[in-house]
């Protein structure tokens, strides 16, 4: 029985935490949303308009970015 890929184990179509993020990418939660704020996710979201809510990233997202790790 063959491991699952961190990639295999991302959906494209949910949305994930910072910290969810960081672990299929290998990053810290704060790495991840200062390359939120520059615009490596597309799609990402802030959760609620208060100030200091937690981001979503979409799994497609997530996915594009490590293709492009890749290469």
């Amino acid at each position: 029985m063959s491991r699952m890929t961190q990639r295999e184990k991302i959906d494209s179509g949910k949305d994930y935490t910072t910290a969810e993020a960081a672990e299929f990418i290998g990053l810290t939660p704060r790495h991840i949303r200062r390359l939120v704020d520059n615009g490596l996710f597309e799609g990402a979201y802030q959760q609620s308009p208060v100030t200091g809510s937690p981001l979503r990233i979409p799994g497609s997202a997530i996915i594009t970015f490590l293709e492009a790790r890749k290469k």
